[in-house]
């Protein structure tokens, strides 16, 4: 595995991130691999890198969490990075009313034990 795959893969491991003890009046409610953040100024969604559903339960998937955050009358936010699956998760979201925010980037390396 070279270098940046073992990182990818490190990050991934992370992913979908619930803090062992989460701020008062945050919830965190996984269901499979997503994980919805209720509580805040608006809903989020974050996933597991492979979201674990294709074609029509991925619709259903999408359309269940952008609704639970309708009835709320919250927006959402459905956080995806550049390589997650299936690959036409874009693209359902994008069907389902989801409005794409501008690119963010992560950046991930090997540190120095020294600090430099």
């Amino acid at each position: 595995m070279t270098t940046h795959d073992a990182l990818l893969a490190a990050y991934d491991a992370l992913r979908p991130w619930v803090p062992a003890d989460p701020p008062s009046g945050l919830s965190y409610e996984r269901r499979g691999s997503v994980v919805r953040v209720v509580g805040q100024h608006r809903g989020f969604i974050d996933t597991a890198r492979n979201v674990g559903a294709q074609g029509e339960a991925l619709d259903s998937l999408i359309t269940e969490q952008r609704d639970f955050f309708a009835q709320r009358g919250e927006a959402v936010e459905w956080k995806t990075r550049g390589h997650d699956e299936p690959l036409d998760l874009p693209e359902r979201l994008l069907a389902a009313g989801f409005v794409p925010e501008e690119r963010e980037t992560v950046v991930i390396g090997p540190s120095r034990a020294d600090g430099r």
